[in-house]
């Protein structure tokens, strides 16, 4: 029940007595206006017509007396069978007479007539007049009427079946025109400030049209006129109508707006100044949208009901518009907003309503029931009963909370395996790619002269109970994009399908060809769930064959166990020559070369490039192109140095580049805020009622203007190298993870641990940039699973993630992890110190094996400080952590670590005496023999770390000597 409902005042219902409209059809016509005259009465007059011919005039007239509020038999003032249905009927000064009473006319499929209502001699009863028809030769849909051309008496409009308007000045015929691209007849309405008239296509557009146009148009009936001039005669069967219709040329609408949607109903609210524009109502299937008479839109408001009538008026320079719903509730809108709602009897059939006394509203029902209402409030007469009182238990509510917080934790730790199991059978999703790849013909900063190709990405949905709201997103990395990367699914009950298109659109050079689609649903129950999957995109998407290099700055030389595959069949989707088996060149599209070579006698591939980010997408695509071909016992492996000081030069670049565009930034921000302050000073110069000099003003002006157009294309640019930047970052350290990993032979649960730290996913629209959540990851892993034995947090201080002065910090991290790994370190999940201290107690405590002798052999002395057993067998259990580091996961026999000597151990010391002397903070730094202690370690650290990068390049040499000769990797020049 509705807590505002429209309140009756007056209705005529279907009852089958006496003013009943029982015999009137499903379609009825309403029209309001008073008869003060011709009906010796000051209400108002209801006048209804239908098609089946039924012609009454009710007057409007509330019985207090008796209470009753439906009519009786002294409101029907005339009842009136006509020979034909009436389609339309309208009221208005349709005669040339001075009489001010408003007529009749009446719209008979093949005629329109015009009526006067007028009392008898007793003034008890009333009588329908004719004063004048014209016969039609079309089929009539609809008329209006109105003041046309500047006329001061009003002019019949009848548009019929077949797209012809037909003018008809009082007793007169005046012109027919035929609109162009006409169809299906429309609603039709009159603007009389700009003299045109409003129709709405077939083709869903709302076109406008000059009555003059019309008027001086070729395309005239030719009518016999001395037919039509001066004769009244009714019986002349062959009066007004034309047949001989000459063709000329195409009148033009003055604008036209496409709606998209079948109209309902139209309605002009005219403005009370000529100056101010009218306004066009236009009720859609699905929306109510406001045109001025100029052709350009107000508004437009999506509605969620189907609207079945609307009522639009304007009220205090704003449009409320009374919308009537198939649901059989009244809406009154402001504007777009929402003010009022309330519930009607019925589902109107058509809305007249119009100042009846004051506020009312007419409307009439598919059952030919007319209804007067006004809107009021009716609220339900409910008061909610008291409470039962009854005492609380408090035990029984312990019990009730202790089981109810139990099972919200037994929920929070377990999976739902059962609600992921009827999610998937509630919606499945299988993704395909198009192996065949289309030409791009969109917007893209990648120069070839060919072109590039794009990608079809396919979604199929299946859902097997009614799904709602489904929002299907495809997601990329840079520079690939998508197109259609979000869709909108009202709803989902059988099988749909969801197509993408991904091409490169930055000439940057890509690291990653995942594709991820997130479906975003509700359930019946209006539950909802997120859906993800994944597919990979061809490379062919990205790269293209070309004539191998030679030389090349940069090479990557895979080892496996397995014999060397021919190219050809490790790269069969292009199109290759016959003397590529074992040398083939790639080209990124717009971008670098990438060589890759296949051993003749040796079981080796090998990439070269003159561009190490290129090396990264070839060098994971071979990894997983030879596992999909040898499926077991494939091992490959990496056994020359990582390429470390490229990576720090590129990530020396791209902090650079933040901050440089920090910078740019800031400058923006400057000028700008002086912009605003010139702004203000010409404005109070401006506003100054004694003309003053600018001083000025207006040069600064400009030329501040200029620097704010300097600074914003410095950004730009800026952010387009940063994106460039963090690209070619993302790709080198992808690839020197995976060349980690072949090198060090680590699991591939401690590689995404790794990953995880040093990631490659590198986001350019958060506060936090890459270098800060890097440094921060590296720095814990240095404290907790890379940490000494018995160093677990020594020294710890909280990490922030402001953005750093250098990279110097993080480039030490960064080696030091590496190394260790390298060393036999093994990212474990293992707790820090405090951790590691809780549960040695807890297992005293709960008596493990060796917890009684544990005990016995500390015994209960007074001289045992508190805490020291706990310490004790803290140290226990991180030398048994060392050990287990030690007989780890096997290595390769190359990577077996030796037994460190003395001076390693020294160096491995100084190593862990720098990281955590940095993570002390500022403590120490006011004793100067900690300051000189601090220093030569420095120092000492700074020889070290040339002696190992001469190292470095020393084992790189001899691993460069022990490959094999360049006549191995037969290019075939």
């Amino acid at each position: 029940m509705s807590l505002f409902q429209s309140r009756e005042w007056w209705s005529v219902l279907d009852d089958g007595e006496g003013a009943g409209n029982e015999d009137l059809p499903a379609s009825i016509s309403i029209q309001v206006a008073p008869f003060p005259k011709a009906l010796n009465s000051k209400a108002d007059a209801i006048v209804t017509g239908s098609l089946a011919g039924v012609l009454r005039v009710y007057e409007v007239l509330r019985q207090e007396g008796d209470g009753t509020r439906t009519s009786g038999p002294s409101n029907l003032l005339l009842e009136k069978q006509m020979d034909d249905p009436i389609i339309d009927l309208a009221l208005g000064k349709l005669t040339s007479s001075g009489d001010s009473d408003p007529k009749i006319a009446l719209l008979h499929p093949r005629k329109v007539a015009v009526f006067t209502v007028q009392p008898d001699k007793t003034n008890q009863n009333y009588k329908l007049t004719l004063q004048y028809q014209h016969n039609l030769s079309r089929s009539a849909h609809s008329m209006v009427i109105g003041h046309f051309g500047g006329s001061k008496k009003d002019i019949i409009c009848v548009q019929s079946l077949d797209g012809s308007i037909n003018i008809f000045e009082q007793e007169s015929f005046t012109f027919s025109r035929f609109l162009p691209g006409f169809l299906l007849p429309g609603p039709l309405v009159y603007i009389e400030r700009t003299d045109t008239f409003i129709t709405v296509t077939s083709s869903l557009q709302i076109e406008s049209f000059r009555y003059q146009a019309l008027a001086v148009a070729d395309d005239n009936s030719m009518i016999n006129n001395e037919n039509n001039r001066g004769s009244n005669n009714n019986n002349n069967d062959n009066y007004g109508k034309s047949d001989d219709i000459t063709v000329g040329r195409k009148i033009a609408p003055d604008w036209v707006i496409g709606l998209g949607e079948t109209t309902q109903a139209l309605q002009i609210v005219d403005s009370v100044r000529k100056e101010v524009p009218s306004t066009i109502m236009v009720l859609g299937e699905r929306s109510l949208c406001a045109i001025l008479d100029t052709g350009s839109v107000v508004f437009m408001k999506k509605l969620d009901f189907t609207p079945l009538c609307m009522l639009c008026y304007k009220l205090d320079n704003q449009i409320t518009s009374v919308v009537a719903t198939d649901t059989a509730t009244l809406l009154v809108f402001q504007d777009t907003c929402l003010k009022w709602a309330s519930k009607l009897p019925f589902p109107p059939k058509e809305d007249k309503g119009q100042e009846l006394l004051k506020d009312l509203l007419v409307m009439a029902s598919d059952q030919s029931d007319i209804f007067v209402s006004y809107l009021g409030t009716n609220p339900a007469i409910f008061t909610a009963p008291a409470p039962a009182k009854r005492e609380l238990n408090y035990e029984e509510t312990d019990k009730e909370y202790s089981s109810l917080t139990q099972t919200i934790r037994d929920i929070q730790s377990k999976p739902d395996v059962a609600n992921q199991r009827g999610l998937a059978e509630d919606l499945r999703l299988t993704l395909e790619v198009q192996k065949s790849l289309d030409r791009c013909y969109h917007e893209t900063l990648v120069k070839t002269n060919d072109g590039i190709p794009m990608a079809k990405v396919t979604a199929n949905f299946r859902a097997s109970v009614p799904l709602s709201k489904v929002r299907v997103t495809f997601s990329v990395e840079r520079p690939l994009v998508m197109l259609n990367h979000t869709t909108m699914i009202s709803s989902l009950t059988d099988s749909e399908k969801v197509e993408g298109y991904a091409y490169l659109f930055n000439d940057y050079i890509p690291h990653s060809l995942e594709v991820k689609v997130a479906v975003v649903f509700f359930n019946s129950s209006d539950v909802p769930h997120v859906l993800n999957s994944s597919v990979h995109l061809p490379l062919r998407l990205v790269v293209q064959p070309c004539p191998p290099i030679k030389d090349a700055d940069f090479k990557v030389t895979i080892s496996t166990n397995k014999p060397a595959v021919s190219l050809l069949d490790l790269f069969s989707e292009f199109v290759l020559e016959s003397n590529m088996a074992n040398a083939v060149g790639f080209q990124f599209y717009g971008g670098p070369f990438v060589t890759v070579l296949s051993s003749k006698t040796s079981q080796r591939y090998r990439l070269q490039s003159d561009n190490l980010p290129a090396l990264w997408l070839l060098t994971n695509e071979i990894e997983k192109r030879l596992k999909t071909i040898h499926k077991t016992d494939l091992q490959c492996s990496y056994n020359a140095s990582l390429p470390m000081h490229e990576y720090f030069s590129e990530i020396e670049t791209m902090f650079h580049k933040r901050s440089k565009l920090a910078n740019l930034m800031s400058e923006l921000s400057n000028r700008t805020a002086q912009f605003r302050s010139i702004e203000r000073r010409l404005l109070a110069r401006f506003r100054d009622k004694t003309p003053t000099p600018l001083t000025n003003l207006d040069t600064l002006l400009e030329g501040t203007y200029r620097q704010i157009v300097l600074a914003a294309e410095a950004v730009e640019e800026c952010q387009r190298e940063l994106g460039s930047s963090s690209a070619n970052l993302a790709s080198i350290t992808k690839l020197l993870l995976m060349l980690a990993r072949l090198s060090t032979g680590i699991s591939e649960e401690e590689q995404c641990k790794l990953e995880a730290a040093l990631s490659s996913m590198v986001h350019l629209d958060q506060e936090q940039g890459w270098h800060e959540t890097s440094d921060a990851a590296l720095t814990f892993l240095l404290r907790t699973s890379l940490a000494k034995p018995g160093k677990e947090n020594q020294g710890a201080t909280p990490i922030t993630l402001d953005m750093p002065k250098d990279t110097a910090r993080l480039k030490k991290h960064i080696t030091t992890v590496l190394d260790r790994i390298s060393k036999g370190g093994r990212i474990v999940d293992a707790k820090n110190a405090i951790e590691a201290s809780k549960l040695a107690e807890f297992e005293d405590r709960v008596g493990l094996d060796e917890s009684d002798d544990t005990w016995s052999e500390m015994g209960d002395t007074g001289e045992s400080r508190i805490g020291s057993q706990f310490g004790e067998q803290g140290e226990r259990l991180r030398s048994a952590r060392a050990r287990g580091m030690s007989a780890g996961v096997s290595r390769q026999s190359s990577q077996v670590p030796k037994a460190l000597t003395k001076e390693e151990e020294t160096e491995e010391q100084a190593v862990e005496d720098s990281i955590r002397n940095e993570d002390e903070g500022e403590e120490d730094k006011e004793d100067k023999e900690d300051k000189e202690d601090k220093e030569d370690k420095e120092d000492k650290e700074g020889k070290e770390d040339e002696r190992k990068d001469d190292e470095g390049k020393e084992r790189h040499e001899e691993a460069e000597e022990e490959e094999p000769p360049q006549d191995e990797y037969d290019i075939g020049w």
